[in-house]
Formats: C-alpha cells, sequence, structure tokens
C-alpha cells in the first residue's frame, strides 16, 4: 500500500519532540517530575524524583503518590483534597512537609497540574516538585532571629528604642520606652514623634532638622532636653538611624533614647566641685605665695644674721688664737709642760670652733645655692678628689678604686662638695687599718642609676644609722677622729637637692656603704 509521504513527515517529527522532551524530563535532577492518573496513582518517575524521594522507578510507579505525605496529613484526606481542586481550577500550588523513603522529611514546594485531552476529558496530573528545606531553614532561622530582636527590644528597660516611619510617626514601642517617656502602646501610636520635644524646639523645627540629617548623613546624634507625658522633662541622649532598603529606598528611622539626667547632675556636681577647687588652690597658692615671701624674708633675716654672728664669733676667736700662739713664743722658756699644753689646747678649741663656723655657714648656703645640672663625669671627678686627699696625706698609701665611665646629670660643684665629704669620711675612718681600701662605683636599683663610696674602715652600728645626717651627731669620740660633724648633714643636703636620696650600710669594724641616688642620673 502506497505512504503518503506529506502526513508521515510530520508524524516522525511530533514523535521525535516527544522522545526529547521525555528524555529532558527523566535526565532532570533538581525538580522531581512525576504523572499521576486519574485517582493518584504514579505513572511517570524521573532522576530528580528519585534523588529528591529517594525511590526507584522500579519501587514507586503504581502506587499513590500520598506516600510523600506525613501521616498527619494523609489521615485528613490532604492529598485527594489537592488532586480536586487541580482537576476543578486547572493547578493546585502549596509548600509543606514532604516524607522520603527513609522517612526524612523536607520542605516542598509541589505544583499539581491537570493534564487534560482535546475534548476537555482529564487524562491525570503532572506534579513538579522541589526542596525547599534550605530555604525554608533560612527563612525560620531569619524568622526567630527577627523575633528574638523583638523580643530584645520589648523588653530592654533602659533605652527608649522605638521605630519612625518616613514622616516620623511612631510605628513601635518597646518598654524602655514606656518606661523612660511615660506613654502606652496604645497611646503614643501613630503620632509624630515631636511629642517629646519642648515648645520652643517644636516650633524650631529641630525634629524635623533631624530626620533631616539622619536621612541625609545616615545617623542623627544628640542630647538635648525631652518632655514625658506627665509634662516633666529630662536630659536625652538620642541617635536616630535612617532605615533603606536594598535598593537604598527610605523605609523610615530607629531612634534610640537614654535618660542621662543623673550623668549630667553628676557632670554637674564635678563641674562645680572642679571650679570650687580651683577657687581653692588660688586661695591656697596665695597663702602660699604670702608664706613664701615670709620665708625668703626670714631667710634674708637669717643669713644676715649669720655672716653677723660669724663677723662676730670670728674676731675673739682669732684674738684668742692669736693671744696664745704670742704668750707660747714669748714665752717659752717661762712656761712648764702643762702650761704649754693648756695654751695649746686652747688654740685648738679656738681653731676647731672656726671651723664649726664655717662650716655651719656653708651648710646654710646650700638651702639657698642655684642647683646647675650639667652632664658630670664622676668618674674624673672622684678621682680629682682622691688626688687631693692624698697631696694632703703624702705618707699615707691607700688603695682606691675609682669605676670608669660613671656619668650623672647633677650640679658639678655640689657633687664634689658631696665626694669631698663621702671620701674624707673614708680616708680618716681607714688610717687605723694596715691595707685601706676605698672603692667608688655604681650599680642599678630599681631601674636607677646608684652611686656609692665603700671603705673597709671601722664602721659603725646600724642602730645609730639615723644620727648620721643630723648636725653635731657623731659616732666617734672627737678623740679618736676629728671633725665637726657636719659633713654627712652637708652631703644629704646636696643629694636632695637633686631630688635623691642617700642611705648607708655598715657593721661595726667591718668599714661602711654610702650610697646615694640623684634624679637624673642614668
Amino acid at each position: 500500500m502506497p505512504v503518503d509521504v506529506r502526513t508521515e513527515q510530520p508524524a516522525r517529527l511530533v514523535d521525535q519532540a516527544e522522545d526529547r522532551f521525555r528524555l529532558l524530563v527523566e535526565n532532570v535532577k533538581d525538580y522531581a517530575i512525576i504523572m499521576l492518573d486519574t485517582r493518584g496513582h504514579i505513572v511517570s518517575w524521573n532522576a530528580g524524583a528519585e534523588r529528591l524521594k529517594g525511590y526507584a522507578a522500579r519501587e514507586i510507579i503504581g502506587r499513590h503518590f500520598s506516600a510523600f505525605y506525613t501521616p498527619e496529613d494523609t489521615a485528613n484526606g490532604k492529598p485527594d483534597r489537592e488532586l480536586q481542586i487541580a482537576s476543578r481550577t486547572g493547578r493546585y500550588e502549596e509548600e509543606g512537609w514532604r516524607v522520603r523513603k527513609d522517612g526524612s522529611r523536607f520542605w516542598a514546594n509541589v505544583v499539581n497540574t491537570a493534564l487534560v485531552d482535546e475534548r476537555g476529558t482529564l487524562q491525570g496530573f503532572g506534579q513538579v516538585t522541589r526542596d525547599f528545606t534550605e530555604r525554608k531553614q533560612a527563612e525560620e532561622e531569619l524568622r526567630l532571629s527577627e523575633e528574638r530582636f523583638r523580643l530584645m527590644v520589648q523588653s530592654v528597660k533602659d533605652y527608649a528604642i522605638f521605630f519612625l516611619d518616613a514622616e516620623g510617626r511612631i510605628s513601635s514601642w518597646n518598654e524602655g520606652a514606656r518606661r523612660i517617656k511615660g506613654y502606652t502602646p496604645e497611646e503614643i501610636l501613630g503620632k509624630h514623634f515631636r511629642i517629646f520635644y519642648p515648645p520652643d524646639a517644636v516650633a524650631a523645627r529641630h525634629p524635623e532638622h533631624e530626620l533631616e540629617v539622619a536621612s541625609r548623613e545616615g545617623s542623627f546624634e544628640e542630647e538635648g532636653v525631652r518632655v514625658r507625658n506627665d509634662g516633666t522633662t529630662f536630659w536625652a541622649n538620642v541617635v536616630i538611624t535612617a532605615m533603606r532598603d536594598a535598593k537604598g529606598e527610605l523605609l523610615g528611622f530607629v531612634k534610640v533614647t537614654r535618660d542621662v539626667t543623673d550623668r549630667r547632675r553628676a557632670e554637674d556636681v564635678v563641674r562645680q566641685a572642679a571650679v570650687d577647687l580651683e577657687r581653692r588652690v588660688d586661695e591656697r597658692t596665695a597663702q602660699l605665695a604670702d608664706v613664701n615671701a615670709q620665708l625668703a624674708e626670714n631667710n634674708h633675716e637669717l643669713e644676715a644674721f649669720s655672716y653677723s654672728v660669724s663677723h662676730d664669733l670670728r674676731a675673739p676667736l682669732r684674738a684668742i688664737d692669736g693671744f696664745s700662739k704670742r704668750v707660747m713664743t714669748s714665752a717659752v722658756d717661762k712656761l712648764d709642760e702643762s702650761e704649754r699644753d693648756q695654751l695649746q689646747r686652747v688654740r685648738a678649741a679656738a681653731q676647731r670652733m672656726s671651723q664649726l663656723i664655717d662650716d655651719l655657714l656653708n651648710l646654710s648656703r646650700l638651702n639657698r645655692v642655684r642647683v646647675a645640672v650639667k652632664r658630670v663625669d664622676v668618674s674624673a671627678l672622684a678621682r680629682g678628689v682622691v688626688e687631693e686627699l692624698h697631696r694632703s696625706t703624702p705618707d699615707r698609701v691607700v688603695d682606691v678604686q675609682v669605676a670608669e665611665a660613671m656619668q650623672a646629670s647633677a650640679d658639678p660643684r655640689l657633687l664634689k662638695i658631696a665626694f669631698e665629704n663621702l671620701l674624707g669620711n673614708a680616708w680618716k675612718f681607714t688610717r687605723t687599718r694596715s691595707a685601706p681600701r676605698i672603692e667608688v662605683s655604681c650599680t642599678e636599683r630599681d631601674g636607677r642609676t646608684v652611686f656609692f663610696v665603700r671603705d673597709n674602715g671601722v664602721g659603725f652600728d646600724l642602730k645609730y644609722a639615723e644620727k648620721l645626717f643630723f648636725p653635731f651627731q657623731r659616732l666617734h669620740s672627737e678623740r679618736e677622729f676629728e671633725g665637726t660633724g657636719i659633713g654627712l648633714a652637708t652631703v644629704q643636703r646636696i643629694i636632695r637637692r637633686h631630688g635623691g636620696a642617700i642611705w648607708a650600710e655598715s657593721e661595726p669594724d667591718r668599714g661602711a656603704t654610702f650610697y646615694f641616688s640623684l634624679e637624673s642620673s642614668t
């Protein structure tokens, strides 16, 4: 029988198209695409359905599609209702829980489409299912986050946190806002937030200005007076932040208000206290200036008195010394040994008194002399003092060790006087030793340079150490070791003028070490 080529070609093309569509559906893996008969039994199954629901085609074809529904939904007749709606309206879509072969659940987007022939007769249903579990979880997490945030905002009591629409009308209200401003949600929602401002601020359109700045710059912050529901005012710290959508469109504003009245009062108290303190400091400064002026006058009078006493005492002392010397010289052959000894004692006492006057005057001058701080080569200065001691007593042999490269910031003239006294004492109190030794060096203590003079002389008992630096205090008799008792008092005054400290360590018959620090020493 002859074949009609004109009808055979379109039929083949249709078959090819249907085959391609079938292959497309069967190989889609991101969608479960299945066909149901009119009663809901599964008649086709694709790779996406197997991946999503876990059934192989041989396991599921022929079974009712209610196998994918939860027991609760199946008991309620939900699968049949969906087909009824799709049959009546042509389509049914929903999102809900579905069940896999292994019993696990997933959140699904399901579309059921009624399939009818050209006569309008129902032939079955096409069902497309997508797994929306991740999206559902993200939405749930977002919902929970928003709920937590809402609950947090609602429960905060120390801050008034509320939302404004783009025109400034209040759209939310938390517990903190109710506590701080005194309005219930029923009283305030929908009203413009200018209600919280004093009349002069409202007249100056300050609330509107705040929203304009927040809209333009993203936020606005200030501290100012606000009004409560009962008409009382309070100091508020206010932050207004603009809220915009992804496109940048203004949605409204978040307003956070904190009552800082107590802090402002405290600041006022502190400010007034500072003013009072400054006034009292000024008064005290004036009083101290008066005292200093009086002290300066007293010091001037004391200096004049010291010089007067010095002059008045030196004259008779010189006379006593001079007359005693003349008697000893002119009547040497008429005096016996006892008389010559007595006259010699008179001369020694006069000379000692003269030396004592000089030492006292020098000590008093230390309070008035200006300290001119310079960089001092301490090693060279100490060696110079030792050389002077050698020249004064050339017959003595003393082993003196002076450390190299010692430096200090000090007044060189005053520092030399200190070393003259310290080294002079070490020189004096070692003269009974067969092998006298003196060491001048420095060490580090608490990050500061500490200088010391150490000797192996007679030493002293430390229980008397507090007497060392007072004038006229002596730990040895004058017959043993000469001196006026002024030297260490002079050293202490020099060290204190430099902002430093001096102390001693010693044991009887085991030598002594005198330490001192200077404020600027390195």
